[in-house]
Parts: structure tokens; sequence; C-alpha cells
């Protein structure tokens, strides 16, 4: 089943574009390309030594792009990190054209990145707001450079199982796939990978859920990755848009399919919880509390979670529990961490589990010594079906409208809470108020809640919403409008309407802790805010480089997905170019979590451009390589 349900059946535009249509209309979304980027070390490496001998210094200067990579092979030297792409004898004098091409690429880039890595252990001291002053600064010089954008198809991915066979299929087999169409002249290109299978065939085919139906498209390749492209008809792009569509692997045993996927649009949802002891069962009295946050992403169909608590002794265990409030019942899957800090990713959910989540019958419980079956317990809840919103600001949405050049970008987020967390930026105008409105498009309304800050910039946190408020807000009758002298009814004003999170896509490789790393984005890539970036399951305390790039589809002139086994990484892909260039930004706790925060700066150009992102984590002990990858994020900036 999909979540939320609302959504089953739509292309990743109409998604994009849900809450326009929701709440009366909204800017339309121009789809773009986007130029090159490069970013920066992260402050900490920069503060430490003089541009003369600081090896972030290298930076500055893509060294994918310099006459010298192009021309050389792998740069030699001692690397603890990356023996297999660093020493030349790696490659070997026979090696194929790819590997040779793949070395000469990613030699300076990794070489790089391990002398950033070894100065983190004397890069203590920096305040947050000095880094984000310094990353701040070079990111909105190369956001602002950014050249024209091409046009982005529809995006949809699949997770293939043999439980998706109709019948099922008992099989260790699994895969993922990545499918692009465009949506006018029926294109579709598509990508398939698999593990625990040996494939003797695949093929997209008609059929909705446990429907099988025919074959649209063959695909070339195997045992375990597959390509494909080619023309849909508009009959076929109608169902691949609503969900009809299907990736199958055959193999030998299974003639008929051994694993499938339905073709999706990605969706990731936010659930929320508060632990406390009057939420167990029979209720207590313990003053411990906690608090929690999970991210359902299909159609991976996996929960990441985070839980922390506070007050608790002797804890033994802690669990997500299928019950209804007041309700017990079975374990559903155990919280990777201890002493009531945890971290971590679901196996994959079955659909019966997927329904409770929705419903609101799933929830956290933390076992202690004193109280074995549960001291403190939260429901998973979902505040709403948006908890993004975003509102572009202008002179012609005022009512009447007003004649200015002036523009502004409003970033909403509901809180957990039920407050909401905002930022408005603008740019041409000298503002002597903002505020929050009540108003469907076109009309005028009250103000709601009045935002500080100002002249230019708006941020802070609402009063909690009531459930009368929240409904509003999810309608679409809210507005943001920013006054000034000369327009004291309102110079520029911004529907809100909500917005789909960045989505997930690809599968990580393995760490030395057995466990695949996942990437997602806890914010909406909003120009003018902050963009935050999780990591779960990596290895622990260790660092995690962020790739940035503006392609899915080619790097350094080969192929994505560009499987990493020919420098020792087997299993581990890469996703996305990384023409923005890699920064060290993230070192992940005791248990292989970390975040990250990445600002934004407003700039109304960059409005609907893509950017990809897969974290690099350096695990010494997983292979030769020495480092692993983790899945994929495709962020559209609003």
């Amino acid at each position: 089943m999909r979540i939320p349900q609302r959504m089953e059946g739509i292309s990743e535009r109409k998604a994009d574009d849900l809450g326009q249509q929701w709440f009366q209309g909204a800017p339309p979304n121009t789809r773009h390309g986007l130029g090159a980027l490069r970013s920066v070390c992260t402050s900490k490496q920069r503060l430490l030594a003089s541009p003369a001998n600081n090896p972030c210094k290298q930076l500055s200067k893509h060294p994918l792009q310099t006459s010298r990579n192009r021309t050389q092979g792998p740069v030699s030297g001692w690397s603890p990190f990356f023996p297999r792409v660093l020493g030349p004898r790696s490659w070997g004098k026979n090696a194929g054209s790819q590997r040779n091409r793949l070395g000469k690429n990613l030699a300076p880039f990794l070489s790089t990145i391990q002398f950033c890595v070894l100065l983190l252990p004397f890069s203590n001291g920096v305040s947050s707001m000095k880094k984000n002053l310094l990353f701040l600064a070079p990111l909105t010089f190369l956001l602002g450079s950014l050249g024209a954008q091409v046009g982005t198809p529809t995006f949809f991915t699949a997770r293939l199982t043999g439980d998706q066979q109709s019948p099922p299929v008992k099989t260790h087999g699994v895969g993922w796939g990545m499918v692009d169409l465009n949506p006018k002249t029926g294109a579709v290109r598509i990508f398939l990978a698999s593990r625990g299978v040996v494939g003797k065939a695949a093929h997209l085919h008609s059929g909705f859920p446990g429907k099988s139906g025919p074959v649209v498209l063959p695909l070339k390749g195997g045992p375990s990755v597959f390509t494909g492209a080619g023309s849909l008809k508009p009959t076929q792009v109608k169902a691949l848009l609503n969900g009809g569509m299907y990736l199958n692997l055959h193999s030998a045993t299974h003639p008929a399919g051994e694993i499938r996927g339905q073709v999706l649009l990605p969706i990731t949802k936010r659930f929320v919880a508060t632990l406390d002891g009057k939420q167990a069962v029979p209720p207590n009295n313990s003053q411990a509390t906690g608090e929690g946050i999970a991210f359902f992403h299909e159609p991976d169909n996996v929960l990441v979670y985070a839980v922390r608590t506070k007050g608790l002794k002797q804890v033994l265990a802690a669990h997500v529990h299928l019950g209804a409030p007041g309700k017990t019942g079975p374990v559903v899957f155990p919280l990777r961490g201890s002493n009531g800090l945890y971290c971590g990713v679901s196996p994959r959910m079955k659909a019966s589990d997927i329904l409770a989540l929705v419903q609101g019958n799933l929830y956290y419980n933390v076992h202690t010594s004193q109280v074995q079956a549960g001291e403190i317990r939260g429901q998973l809840r979902s505040q709403a079906v948006f908890t993004t919103f975003l509102g572009r600001l202008d002179g012609a949405n005022q009512v009447p409208p007003v004649t200015t050049k002036a523009l502004g970008q409003a970033c909403v987020e509901l809180n957990p809470d039920g407050s909401l967390s905002y930022k408005v930026s603008t740019s041409g105008l000298s503002a002597v108020a903002a505020h929050i409105h009540k108003g469907g498009r076109g009309t005028n309304g009250p103000v709601v809640f009045p935002l500080k800050g100002g002249p230019t910039v708006f941020s802070g946190t609402t009063a909690k919403l009531s459930q009368a408020q929240l409904q509003d807000l999810l309608a679409g009758l809210y507005y943001v409008n920013v006054h000034t002298s000369s327009h004291p009814g309102g110079e520029i004003r911004g529907q809100l309407f909500g917005a789909l999170r960045p989505a997930s896509f690809g599968e990580g490789c393995p760490g030395s802790n057995g466990l695949r790393p996942f990437a997602e984005a806890s914010s909406l890539p909003c120009i003018g805010s902050t963009l935050r970036l999780r990591l779960s399951q990596g290895k622990a305390r260790t660092v995690a480089v962020l790739l940035l790039g503006t392609s899915k589809d080619k790097a350094f002139g080969l192929p994505l997905p560009l499987g990493l086994g020919l420098v020792g990484a087997p299993g581990c892909f890469l996703l996305n170019d990384f023409g923005l260039l890699p920064v060290v930004l993230l070192t992940t706790d005791s248990l292989g979590c970390g975040s990250m925060s990445l600002p934004l700066p407003f700039l109304t150009s960059l409005r609907d451009r893509v950017l990809y992102g897969q974290f690099l984590i350096v695990d010494p002990s997983a292979n030769s390589a020495g480092f692993v990858t983790s899945n994929g994020l495709r962020m559209t900036l609003r």
C-alpha cells in the first residue's frame, strides 16, 4: 500500500504540484536542469591551516577539471583509506578503459578528501555560527553563477522483492530500480540492480499490484544489473503515471519472475511521538520522557527513526509495537541503540504494518528493569498530509495587485508540537511588518500570526495551532503578506501550499557493521532557509562526505548509476555526479548516525532547479576501497 493513500498513482510533477491543486492553484513549477556548482571544505578545515598549506584549498579547483588529471594516471601515495584508488599498482597494466578512466578521475578527488579527513581530529572549537557563515558565503556566490537549465523528466523508483510476485515467491533476492519518463514524448530510461538472485531476464511490465501483465519493454544486461530505453505509447504513459507498471526480474528457478517491484513516485512522510509513563499499559508515574521522529519512505517501505529519552535507568530494550492507544501488542521491530538513545532503519515493512502506521496503531515502547513491560510509551502519529509548506511572494498576488519588483519566499514547517517554524526572505523592499493571514487566493483576510524580524528577513516560531487553524493551513487558506510604508496593505504576498520532501532512490552498500547507510532530508530545500540532511546506519564515529551534483545520468562521461567494484567497493554505486565538489560536513555518533545543515541562499533564480546528493562514508574495514556509499537524494530547490 502507499502512504498517504491520497497520493496513489500520481506522477512526480503532479505530486510536486499537489499542494497547488488542493490549495486553489499556485505559481506553476518550471522544470529545469542545473549548471555547475562547487562547494568548499567546512570552516573547521579552512581555519586549520593557512592558504599556502591547507590541503582543503585543493577543493577550490575541481580535481576532475585540471589538465593534469585529464592526461595522467592515478596519484600515487600513502592512503590508509583508499588503497585501491590511490596506488597505481591497484589498477594493473591490462585494466579496462572504464577502470582507467574512473581511476584517473576519482584518485585526486579521494586524495583530497583523505587529507581533510586526517585533519578532523584537530579541528575542534569552531562555533556553528562561524561554520555556517563561512560555508554560506561561497555557496551563495557559486549558486548565483548557475547557468541555464534543461528539462527534467518525471522520476519513479521501484523496490523489488519476492512477496510482490503474483503469486508470492520465497527468496532472499531483492532489487531496486529507477525509471525516467518524458511524459510528452513517452521516452523512458530504466535501470535495475539486484542482489541474491541470478537474473536471466528483466522487463518493464504493465500491471497493478497483485496482477500480472504483458511485457512493455525488455531490458538488457545481467545477471545483476539491467538497463533499458525505449518509447511508450500514450496509454502506457498513462498507466505508468497511475502506478500501473512494474519491473520484473526472472531467474532460471523462477522463470515467471523471482522478484518484482511496482514503479512508483518516491514519497517521504513524517511521523512523530511523545513518550511518557501515562501512555504505558497500565499507566505508571514515571517522570521519564522521550521524543521520537520517523520518516517513512516508499516504495522502499522502511521507517527511518530517531528516539531520544531522558530520566530512564537500567534500560533493557526498546521496540516499535503494534497496538492502538491503550492497547498492547507484539513487537514489529526492535530499535537500534541503547541507554535510551536509538537511531536506525526498520526492515521492509509489511502491508498490514504500514496500514497500522497510517492509522496510528504503532507505538514506541522503552523497557526498563523497573517496568519490564514498558516504562514509557509513545504512539506514532502523522500530523497532516503535508508538514512542509512554501509560498512565493510577489506583487501580482496582492488584492488588488501591486506593481513592484520586490520578491519573497516563505518557508514554513509544522513542528511536532503543533507550532509553525517560519523563515520569510525578501528582496527589493524594506518591510515594516509581515504576517500570516487567513484567506484564500484572491481574497484578503485577518492576521493569524504576526511574524518576527525585518526589514528583509523574518524568522521565528508561532504558537501551537488549534485544530481549526491546522485545517485552514491544509486547505490552503493561509497566506504570507509583507507590508511596507508605501504599501501598508501589503506589497508582496504568497499563498502557502504543501510541498513534498526530497525523494530517496537507489540503496547504500553494507559497511563494516553489516548495515546499509541511509540518507534522507528532514526538511524542505526551500531557498532562503536551511536544508537539513540526516544519515543513519553508517559506521560509528567516522566521517561522511556529501557528494553534491546536478545529474544522476552521467558522471565523468560514464553512465550512472556506476558500480564501484572496480575501485574496491563491491555492491556500492555512484548514484550522482559531484560537480558541486565534495564537502566534509558530517561526523557520525556512536550509533553511526549524524546530521548536517546546508544553508540555501535566497536567489529566486534557483527555484525548481534539481540537485542530487549521496553520502560517501569512510569505513576502512568495509572493503579494500575504505569507503561505502548511501542511497541517493533528489532535491528540487523551492
